[in-house]
Protein backbone atom coordinates (compact mmCIF):
# COMPACT_ATOMS: atom_id res chain seq x y z
CA UNK A 1 0.00 0.00 0.00
CA UNK A 2 1.06 3.71 -0.86
CA UNK A 3 1.95 5.97 1.77
CA UNK A 4 -1.36 8.07 0.55
CA UNK A 5 -3.53 4.82 0.61
CA UNK A 6 -2.33 4.47 4.39
CA UNK A 7 -3.14 8.03 5.26
CA UNK A 8 -6.89 7.63 3.07
CA UNK A 9 -7.38 4.88 5.38
CA UNK A 10 -6.13 6.37 8.66
CA UNK A 11 -8.30 9.34 8.01
CA UNK A 12 -11.62 7.66 8.35
CA UNK A 13 -10.64 6.51 12.53
CA UNK A 14 -8.86 10.24 12.83
CA UNK A 15 -12.43 12.03 11.91
CA UNK A 16 -14.26 9.45 14.42
CA UNK A 17 -11.39 10.38 16.96
CA UNK A 18 -12.24 13.79 16.85
CA UNK A 19 -16.17 13.53 16.65
CA UNK A 20 -15.62 10.87 19.62
CA UNK A 21 -13.92 13.57 21.66
CA UNK A 22 -15.79 16.62 20.45
CA UNK A 23 -18.94 15.14 21.41
CA UNK A 24 -17.73 13.62 24.52
CA UNK A 25 -16.58 17.52 25.72
CA UNK A 26 -19.93 18.58 24.65
CA UNK A 27 -21.64 16.03 26.68
CA UNK A 28 -19.95 16.36 30.23
CA UNK A 29 -20.24 20.23 29.78
CA UNK A 30 -23.68 19.72 29.58
CA UNK A 31 -24.50 17.52 32.35
CA UNK A 32 -21.82 19.52 34.23
CA UNK A 33 -21.56 22.60 33.21
CA UNK A 34 -22.26 24.91 35.78
CA UNK A 35 -20.50 22.52 38.13
CA UNK A 36 -17.52 23.12 36.27
CA UNK A 37 -17.73 26.67 36.16
CA UNK A 38 -18.61 26.81 40.20
CA UNK A 39 -15.48 24.85 41.01
CA UNK A 40 -13.48 27.16 38.57
CA UNK A 41 -14.95 30.30 40.48
CA UNK A 42 -14.20 28.48 44.17
CA UNK A 43 -10.75 26.66 43.57
CA UNK A 44 -8.94 30.22 42.47
CA UNK A 45 -8.26 31.64 45.33
CA UNK A 46 -4.76 30.32 45.31
CA UNK A 47 -2.69 29.41 42.33
CA UNK A 48 -1.87 25.90 43.77
CA UNK A 49 -5.57 25.32 44.74
CA UNK A 50 -6.43 26.81 40.71
CA UNK A 51 -4.05 24.38 39.34
CA UNK A 52 -5.78 21.38 41.07
CA UNK A 53 -9.13 22.76 39.09
CA UNK A 54 -7.30 23.55 35.80
CA UNK A 55 -6.40 19.75 36.31
CA UNK A 56 -9.50 17.52 37.25
CA UNK A 57 -11.78 19.77 34.92
CA UNK A 58 -10.10 18.81 31.82
CA UNK A 59 -8.99 14.85 32.95
CA UNK A 60 -12.98 14.60 33.22
CA UNK A 61 -13.83 17.09 29.94
CA UNK A 62 -10.96 15.57 27.83
CA UNK A 63 -9.85 18.90 26.64
CA UNK A 64 -7.12 21.23 27.82
CA UNK A 65 -9.18 23.96 24.41
CA UNK A 66 -12.23 23.21 26.28
CA UNK A 67 -10.70 24.27 29.74
CA UNK A 68 -8.87 26.80 28.35
CA UNK A 69 -11.91 28.85 26.56
CA UNK A 70 -14.19 28.56 29.33
CA UNK A 71 -11.66 30.70 31.35
CA UNK A 72 -11.33 33.02 28.96
CA UNK A 73 -15.05 33.72 29.22
CA UNK A 74 -14.84 33.33 33.10
CA UNK A 75 -11.73 36.13 32.93
CA UNK A 76 -13.79 38.07 30.03
CA UNK A 77 -17.27 38.32 32.13
CA UNK A 78 -15.24 39.32 35.49
CA UNK A 79 -16.24 36.20 37.43
CA UNK A 80 -12.67 35.63 38.29
CA UNK A 81 -9.31 37.83 37.71
CA UNK A 82 -7.08 37.39 35.42
CA UNK A 83 -3.96 36.21 38.16
CA UNK A 84 -6.34 33.40 39.55
CA UNK A 85 -6.58 32.21 35.92
CA UNK A 86 -3.19 31.34 36.16
CA UNK A 87 -3.32 28.38 38.19
CA UNK A 88 -5.86 26.95 36.05
CA UNK A 89 -3.70 27.10 32.36
CA UNK A 90 -0.96 25.16 34.13
CA UNK A 91 -3.58 22.51 35.40
CA UNK A 92 -4.89 21.78 32.24
CA UNK A 93 -1.78 21.07 30.60
CA UNK A 94 -1.66 18.38 33.53
CA UNK A 95 -5.16 17.39 32.96
CA UNK A 96 -4.68 16.64 29.27
CA UNK A 97 -1.79 14.14 29.75
CA UNK A 98 -4.76 11.49 30.88
CA UNK A 99 -5.88 10.72 27.10
CA UNK A 100 -2.50 9.74 26.37
CA UNK A 101 -1.88 7.37 29.81
CA UNK A 102 -5.18 5.44 29.15
CA UNK A 103 -4.02 5.18 25.70
CA UNK A 104 -1.05 3.38 26.80
CA UNK A 105 -2.49 1.60 29.29
CA UNK A 106 -4.68 -0.52 26.13
CA UNK A 107 -8.13 1.03 27.54
CA UNK A 108 -8.64 0.82 23.61
CA UNK A 109 -9.61 -3.02 24.21
CA UNK A 110 -12.66 -1.99 26.74
CA UNK A 111 -14.14 0.25 23.94
CA UNK A 112 -16.72 -2.07 22.99
CA UNK A 113 -17.88 -2.11 26.31
CA UNK A 114 -17.96 1.92 26.78
CA UNK A 115 -19.96 1.89 23.85
CA UNK A 116 -22.58 -1.09 24.97
CA UNK A 117 -22.83 0.25 27.98
CA UNK A 118 -23.29 4.28 27.13
CA UNK A 119 -25.79 2.69 24.37
CA UNK A 120 -27.94 0.99 27.19
CA UNK A 121 -27.67 3.47 30.05
CA UNK A 122 -28.82 6.28 27.62
CA UNK A 123 -32.10 4.32 26.53
CA UNK A 124 -33.35 3.07 29.67
CA UNK A 125 -35.30 6.19 31.75
CA UNK A 126 -34.15 7.20 35.13
CA UNK A 127 -31.81 9.85 36.93
CA UNK A 128 -28.56 7.96 34.96
CA UNK A 129 -29.64 8.20 31.78
CA UNK A 130 -27.91 11.34 31.54
CA UNK A 131 -24.32 9.71 31.70
CA UNK A 132 -25.17 7.31 28.73
CA UNK A 133 -24.20 9.71 26.11
CA UNK A 134 -20.77 10.59 27.74
CA UNK A 135 -20.10 7.19 28.05
CA UNK A 136 -20.54 5.87 24.75
CA UNK A 137 -18.63 8.75 23.41
CA UNK A 138 -15.60 8.10 25.70
CA UNK A 139 -16.19 4.50 24.02
CA UNK A 140 -16.05 6.12 20.73
CA UNK A 141 -13.13 7.81 21.04
CA UNK A 142 -11.01 4.71 21.76
CA UNK A 143 -12.64 2.37 19.33
CA UNK A 144 -11.32 5.22 16.87
CA UNK A 145 -7.99 4.40 17.93
CA UNK A 146 -8.42 0.66 17.48
CA UNK A 147 -9.59 1.30 14.15
CA UNK A 148 -6.65 3.16 13.48
CA UNK A 149 -4.04 1.12 15.16
CA UNK A 150 -5.12 -2.14 13.44
CA UNK A 151 -4.53 -0.21 9.70
CA UNK A 152 -1.24 0.89 10.93
CA UNK A 153 -0.05 -2.86 12.18
CA UNK A 154 0.54 -4.41 9.25
CA UNK A 155 2.90 -1.40 7.49
CA UNK A 156 4.78 -1.08 10.41
CA UNK A 157 7.87 -2.41 7.88
CA UNK A 158 6.22 -0.66 4.54
CA UNK A 159 9.48 0.67 3.13
CA UNK A 160 7.32 3.91 1.59
CA UNK A 161 6.19 4.71 4.81
CA UNK A 162 9.45 4.73 6.77
CA UNK A 163 10.91 6.75 4.01
CA UNK A 164 7.74 9.12 4.44
CA UNK A 165 8.45 9.18 8.29
CA UNK A 166 11.95 9.77 8.01
CA UNK A 167 11.45 13.20 5.98
CA UNK A 168 11.08 14.56 10.00
CA UNK A 169 14.40 14.19 10.46
CA UNK A 170 15.21 17.26 12.71
CA UNK A 171 13.88 18.53 16.06
CA UNK A 172 12.02 21.42 14.34
CA UNK A 173 10.65 19.77 11.66
CA UNK A 174 8.80 17.02 14.36
CA UNK A 175 7.76 19.80 16.42
CA UNK A 176 6.33 21.38 13.66
CA UNK A 177 4.22 18.43 12.45
CA UNK A 178 2.90 18.24 15.88
CA UNK A 179 2.15 21.74 15.51
CA UNK A 180 0.46 21.46 12.32
CA UNK A 181 -1.40 18.34 13.26
CA UNK A 182 -2.65 20.19 16.06
CA UNK A 183 -3.94 23.32 14.26
CA UNK A 184 -5.47 21.12 11.87
CA UNK A 185 -7.78 19.17 14.38
CA UNK A 186 -7.86 21.74 16.91
CA UNK A 187 -7.11 19.39 18.83
CA UNK A 188 -3.31 18.23 21.21
CA UNK A 189 -5.28 14.51 22.29
CA UNK A 190 -6.04 13.62 18.53
CA UNK A 191 -2.15 14.59 17.84
CA UNK A 192 -1.23 12.62 20.97
CA UNK A 193 -3.49 9.56 20.26
CA UNK A 194 -1.76 9.13 16.94
CA UNK A 195 1.49 9.69 18.64
CA UNK A 196 1.32 6.79 21.32
CA UNK A 197 -0.66 4.47 18.60
CA UNK A 198 2.49 5.23 15.98
CA UNK A 199 4.70 4.29 19.05
CA UNK A 200 2.88 1.15 19.86
CA UNK A 201 3.12 -0.20 16.02
CA UNK A 202 6.91 0.81 15.83
CA UNK A 203 6.18 3.45 13.07
CA UNK A 204 8.25 5.74 14.66
CA UNK A 205 10.30 5.85 18.05
CA UNK A 206 10.30 7.67 21.21
CA UNK A 207 12.75 10.10 20.16
CA UNK A 208 10.30 11.00 17.29
CA UNK A 209 7.65 11.24 18.85
CA UNK A 210 8.05 13.69 22.30
CA UNK A 211 8.81 16.74 20.06
CA UNK A 212 5.90 15.91 18.06
CA UNK A 213 4.33 15.83 21.84
CA UNK A 214 5.91 19.40 22.24
CA UNK A 215 4.78 20.88 18.95
CA UNK A 216 0.85 19.61 19.90
CA UNK A 217 1.39 21.28 23.45
CA UNK A 218 2.15 24.94 21.02
CA UNK A 219 -0.72 24.05 18.85
CA UNK A 220 -3.33 23.87 21.54
CA UNK A 221 -2.61 27.69 22.02
CA UNK A 222 -4.29 28.83 18.95
CA UNK A 223 -7.79 28.61 19.81
CA UNK A 224 -7.77 30.57 22.88
CA UNK A 225 -5.66 33.30 21.22
CA UNK A 226 -8.61 33.24 18.18
CA UNK A 227 -11.22 33.22 20.78
CA UNK A 228 -9.86 36.17 22.87
CA UNK A 229 -9.38 38.27 19.94
CA UNK A 230 -12.62 39.78 20.78
CA UNK A 231 -12.72 39.76 24.08
CA UNK A 232 -11.48 42.54 26.77
CA UNK A 233 -8.02 42.84 28.16
CA UNK A 234 -8.15 40.43 31.07
CA UNK A 235 -9.32 37.60 28.68
CA UNK A 236 -6.54 38.55 25.93
CA UNK A 237 -4.18 37.79 28.85
CA UNK A 238 -5.17 34.53 29.73
CA UNK A 239 -5.00 33.46 25.78
CA UNK A 240 -0.95 35.00 25.47
CA UNK A 241 -0.35 33.60 28.89
CA UNK A 242 -1.54 30.40 27.58
CA UNK A 243 0.80 30.85 24.80
CA UNK A 244 4.22 32.19 26.95
CA UNK A 245 3.67 29.47 28.95
CA UNK A 246 3.74 26.27 26.54
CA UNK A 247 6.18 27.90 24.14
CA UNK A 248 8.76 28.84 26.84
CA UNK A 249 8.01 25.22 28.36
CA UNK A 250 9.22 23.78 24.87
CA UNK A 251 12.22 26.04 24.93
CA UNK A 252 13.23 24.54 28.65
CA UNK A 253 13.37 21.36 27.64
CA UNK A 254 14.99 21.75 23.70
CA UNK A 255 18.82 22.07 24.96
CA UNK A 256 18.28 18.75 27.48
CA UNK A 257 15.65 16.99 24.79
CA UNK A 258 18.68 14.31 24.26
CA UNK A 259 18.99 13.67 27.90
CA UNK A 260 15.62 14.29 28.52
CA UNK A 261 15.04 11.15 26.09
CA UNK A 262 16.84 9.05 27.56
CA UNK A 263 15.41 9.86 31.02
CA UNK A 264 12.18 8.65 30.35
CA UNK A 265 13.60 5.73 28.21
CA UNK A 266 15.69 4.45 31.15
CA UNK A 267 12.06 4.49 33.31
CA UNK A 268 11.01 0.82 31.21
CA UNK A 269 7.63 0.41 29.69
CA UNK A 270 7.09 -0.02 25.87
CA UNK A 271 7.46 2.61 23.56
CA UNK A 272 3.80 3.73 23.65
CA UNK A 273 4.09 3.66 27.63
CA UNK A 274 7.22 5.80 27.19
CA UNK A 275 6.03 8.49 25.19
CA UNK A 276 2.78 8.68 27.23
CA UNK A 277 4.93 8.91 30.23
CA UNK A 278 6.97 11.62 28.41
CA UNK A 279 4.03 13.69 28.30
CA UNK A 280 3.20 13.86 31.55
CA UNK A 281 6.67 14.33 32.66
CA UNK A 282 6.69 17.09 30.25
CA UNK A 283 3.57 19.12 31.71
CA UNK A 284 4.25 18.25 35.08
CA UNK A 285 7.42 19.81 34.93
CA UNK A 286 6.67 22.78 33.32
CA UNK A 287 3.50 23.00 35.87
CA UNK A 288 6.23 23.58 38.90
CA UNK A 289 8.47 25.89 37.56
CA UNK A 290 5.89 27.84 36.58
CA UNK A 291 4.08 27.86 39.34
CA UNK A 292 7.42 28.98 41.10
CA UNK A 293 7.78 31.80 39.64
CA UNK A 294 4.32 32.93 38.83
CA UNK A 295 4.63 36.14 40.05
CA UNK A 296 7.74 37.42 37.14
CA UNK A 297 5.27 35.29 34.97
CA UNK A 298 2.26 37.65 35.50
CA UNK A 299 4.42 40.44 34.89
CA UNK A 300 5.65 39.32 31.65
CA UNK A 301 2.56 38.71 30.29
CA UNK A 302 1.07 41.97 31.65
CA UNK A 303 3.57 43.46 29.94
CA UNK A 304 3.13 41.36 26.59
CA UNK A 305 -0.44 42.59 26.72
CA UNK A 306 -0.77 46.55 28.37
CA UNK A 307 -3.81 47.79 29.06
Amino acid sequence: MAPWELLFAIIPGIVLFLYGIEQFSHEVQLAAGDYFRNLIQRMTKTPVRGTVAGAIVTSIVQSSTATTVITVGLVNAGIIPFTASLGIIFGANVGTTLTSQLIALNLTAFAPVFILAGFVIGIIPGRYRIFGRPIFYFGLVFFSLTLISAVMEPYRTDPQLIALVGMMDTVFLQIAFGFLVTNIFQSSSVTTGLVVVMSQNGLITPSVAIPILLGANLGTTTTSLLVATRMNTSAKRVAVAHFIFNFLGVLLFLPILGLYTGLIQSLGGNAGQQVANAHVVFNLSCCIIFLIVIRPFEQLVRRAVPG
